[in-house]
């Protein structure tokens, strides 16, 4: 790409790298509500990842009563009771919940 200049680099998305109970090396990162896993194919002449992409399968407790949820992992939750501490606001880009909770 001769006379070309790249423009600055933009981070998308840091893929974490996990290790599966059998001892098994996979990457993982949510890309918006996707959750997105890459496993290394073992076949392949060279490292190769296989990258796989799949949408959460709706929680038992999230279902309203009419059986369709349309709520996201990143909605707030509503109490059923007043809560007496005042809301506080996030700055952007911050969630409130734990990860392992999404």
């Amino acid at each position: 790409m001769e006379g070309r200049t790249l423009g600055e680099r933009v981070l998308l998305l840091e893929l974490r790298e996990r290790t599966s109970a059998k001892g098994n090396r996979y990457m993982s990162v949510w890309l918006g509500k996707a959750s997105v896993v890459a496993f290394l194919d073992r076949d392949a002449d060279e490292p190769t990842w296989q990258v796989f992409v799949s949408t959460p399968a709706p929680r038992q407790s999230d279902a309203q009563p009419n059986g369709c949820s349309d709520r996201s992992p990143f909605t707030p939750r509503t109490s059923r009771r007043p809560s007496r501490r005042r809301a506080t606001r996030l700055p952007p880009g911050e969630l409130d919940d734990r990860l392992n909770d999404l």
